[in-house]
């Protein structure tokens, strides 16, 4: 099993390669996931001969440190370009994007927002940016568990995370993460709002957990920014019954920013 070591855990990531490719795609997932959950999202673009890696974030999956805990965004900023390095040296010169849902796409717009030299893109999915998080909702000392209804429509994708034992769909410390998703903001609203580089917003128009609103804002906020808008999509298009728009959509922009 591939592995490298931060500072705080031992980080554990997945690379499904194809030959000759065309581009490379860095994905960080949401809270409460895993890499392996994106293997239709990697299938399908290696079928246009992309590359996929795909961390699996410290707390979560098979990586170390305290489970479903998220204290610092920049924290796993800070763990993804380890692996951003690791790709560029297995496949110098292959242009890269990098993209995650939710709590990854968060992390991915704080990765472009310090460096954004080694990527021709970004893709954020299902992730606000901005405003307030259900998890500050959740009563003091309580843990925070995602309503699957609002994840997804699709019953077997539905079953699936409720039976796999790598997804955390009870996650500890809401408050905490809460919090780091606060400061995030803070810093994304000027530091991600200057960002040059072209950039892919997917969501749905009816995602409880990162509003459509949130993804027009920043739509219209930055330089080059596209929005595909999947009509009545809940939160995790990338494997709901609409992810084939979803990652054809993420598939024809790295395609076309390379």
């Amino acid at each position: 099993m591939p592995f490298f070591d931060s500072p705080d855990a031992r980080l554990y990531y997945r690379a499904w390669e194809v030959d000759r490719p065309v581009a490379g795609f860095v994905f960080l997932h949401g809270g409460g996931e895993h890499s392996g959950q994106y293997s239709r999202l990697a299938s399908r673009l290696n079928a246009a001969h992309i590359d996929v890696w795909a961390i699996d974030h410290q707390g979560h999956g098979i990586s170390g440190g305290a489970r479903g805990v998220v204290r610092s965004l920049d924290v796993l900023a800070r763990d993804a370009r380890p692996l951003v390095d690791i790709v560029r040296e297995r496949r110098p010169g292959v242009p890269l994007v990098i993209g995650g849902h939710s709590l990854g796409g968060w992390t991915t717009a704080l990765v472009v927002a310090k460096n954004p030299s080694p990527f021709s893109g970004a893709v954020l999915t299902g992730a606000s940016l901005r405003g307030r998080t259900s998890l500050e909702e959740t009563s003091h000392g309580g843990d925070f568990r995602f309503d699957i209804s609002l994840l997804a429509a699709d019953p077997d994708y539905r079953e699936e995370l409720e039976k796999d034992p790598l997804v955390q769909l009870v996650l500890p410390e809401p408050r905490v993460t809460a919090a780091a998703l606060a400061s995030a903001a803070r810093d994304l609203e000027t530091a991600f709002a200057t960002a040059t580089l072209p950039v892919l917003l997917v969501n749905g128009t009816r995602d409880a957990l990162a509003s459509i609103e949130d993804a027009r804002h920043w739509h219209a906020t930055l330089a080059q920014a596209r929005l595909v808008e999947i009509r009545d999509g809940l939160h995790n298009v990338l494997n709901d019954v609409d992810h084939v728009e979803a990652v054809d959509a993420i598939r024809d922009f790295v395609l076309e920013s390379v």
